[in-house]
């Protein structure tokens, strides 16, 4: 998994847009009586602040020290292994929940998923929560688009997670479940999540410079339009 975010840990926790409450609802009413609960790639809390305090312990799994750090003020009540979800032992006997937010397509390909089945208890239920954004205005989008390229998202989590999960016998009943809304962003807010985005953090500090200068000039030029568009997916399976 990825550790880059952690150079912006606390921006991350800013500016990044919350997860609905309606998220962990859905879950919870899956998966039914709940004894323990994995977060895997918890980052700084944004998931596991929607789970926390409902009765049951939670465990987050998380590889970076600094997302781990702020995780632990926001959410002291939970307990936190800093480690890569791949190379996290399960307790003996398995968990009966296992949720990642905005974090699978990180994991390992193929070894996540086994590694999620060991994991999970016998009627133990896994939930991958996705989310992808986009500018609400077609304007932004077009001002936006010179900076990074032509918008090439990720395919649609619904069709490769879920792939990828029916590939595993153990794992039955899943489903797919689709959330959007509108995330208001003010001009400040705008460039500071673009700062926490993977394709920024990775390009050489000249270029983010020359980014963050025109994000500012989009930002002037439309800064009534620069509302996102979140389409959160929420993925369920129960082991048997």
């Amino acid at each position: 998994m990825s550790t880059q975010f952690g150079e912006v840990a606390d921006l991350y926790d800013e500016v990044r847009p919350q997860l609905p409450a309606e998220l962990a609802e859905l879950v919870l009413a899956y998966a039914g009586d709940i004894s323990s609960a994995v977060e895997a790639g918890a980052g700084t809390g944004k998931a596991t602040v929607l789970f926390a305090g409902r009765g049951f312990p939670i465990t987050c799994v998380e590889p970076d020290p600094r997302m781990a750090a702020v995780l632990d003020d926001r959410v002291p009540e939970v307990a936190i292994e800093v480690a890569k979800f791949e190379d996290w032992q399960p307790p003996a006997g398995g968990v009966s929940l296992l949720y990642a937010a905005l974090a699978w397509h990180w994991f390992t390909p193929v070894v996540r998923a086994q590694h999620a089945e060991r994991a999970l208890a016998p009627g133990g239920t896994l939930a991958v929560i996705a989310a992808r954004s986009s500018y609400a205005d077609p304007d932004v989008k077009a001002a936006m688009e010179p900076l990074f390229g032509p918008d090439k998202p990720r395919p649609p989590i619904s069709g490769w997670g879920v792939d990828e999960l029916r590939d595993h016998t153990n794992l039955t009943d899943i489903e797919v479940r689709v959330l959007d809304r509108i995330d208001p962003a003010t001009p400040e807010r705008f460039v500071a999540l673009h700062e926490t985005t993977s394709w920024y953090r990775m390009l050489p500090e000249a270029e983010q410079r020359a980014k963050l200068t025109a994000m500012r000039e989009i930002t002037t030029a439309y800064a009534d339009r620069l509302d996102m568009t979140i389409h959160n997916t929420l993925i369920l399976a129960r082991h048997i």
